[in-house]
């Protein structure tokens, strides 16, 4: 009887852990050079299992809160992130470390980034790692072609 009664409370724990969390299917960042001076931008894709318990509050970069814009389909949700790194506000990456560090005090890797949430019931913050594979693009525009 007492087995049943452990087996029954693990169970229960392990069911209220997993809502804790969601499901990332898939997430990207594309690193976009653009052809202006401060038109650097760095966008971050990710499609996650819809989960009706926790409410997406933003992404977290080392110091760097990025908002991000959700769109549900089919029980996916579809969050899309965009900063400009050369902007005052956010630090600029180093594309062959994936660090970055003009603005001392404010900086990321791309193997430390947080999907941060909300508990509705609880109100409990949720901070979930996120492994992103990086689709950086090869320099689109080559440096001959730049505006002078």
């Amino acid at each position: 009887m007492k087995a049943i009664h452990y087996i029954l409370l693990l169970l229960l724990f392990s069911s209220c852990s997993s809502a804790q969390y969601f499901k990332v299917i898939e997430a990207t960042h594309t690193l976009t050079m653009g052809g202006l001076q401060g038109a650097r931008s760095e966008r971050f894709n990710i499609m996650i299992k819809d989960n009706p318990q926790l409410d997406i509050k933003y992404l977290l970069a080392g110091n760097v809160e990025i908002t991000l814009n959700k769109e549900n389909k089919n029980g996916i949700t579809y969050l899309q992130g965009v900063y400009f790194p050369e902007s005052q506000e956010y630090p600029t990456m180093n594309e062959k470390s994936g660090t970055t560090d003009s603005i001392p005090e404010k900086t990321f890797d791309l193997n430390t980034i947080y999907l941060v949430s909300e508990n509705i019931r609880t109100k409990k913050t949720i901070k979930q790692k996120i492994k992103i594979l990086n689709k950086n693009i090869k320099n689109q525009i080559k440096k001959e072609e730049h505006p002078q």
